[in-house]
């Protein structure tokens, strides 16, 4: 799905591009809890919006939580965990 993207709200994008094939969901959680940071995979009750994703619902997605109580050091915190996490799975898997 290279290219396609989907504006959520302001400001944040959810790029189809970025998606990363071939890592499964719950590997990238795993490694996230281990940074304290926790977060679900599965589909989530959007069974939906995975079939419409192209995405089999038993690798469903990883999905990270961000209500108003959170802070932006932690939002950096997560994202800069995933983006630890992600290259380093991809890094294991070359």
């Amino acid at each position: 799905m290279p290219g396609r993207s989907a504006r959520l709200e302001e400001g944040f994008w959810l790029r189809m591009e970025d998606m990363v094939d071939g890592i499964v969901p719950e590997t990238i959680v795993r490694q996230m809890n281990a940074d304290n940071i926790f977060l679900w995979s599965g589909h989530n009750y959007a069974w939906e919006v995975v079939h419409q994703l192209g995405i089999p619902a038993e690798q469903g997605v990883v999905r990270i939580g961000i209500a108003h109580y959170n802070t932006a050091a932690e939002i950096d915190e997560t994202l800069e965990s995933a983006h630890r996490v992600i290259a380093m799975l991809r890094q294991q898997r070359s």
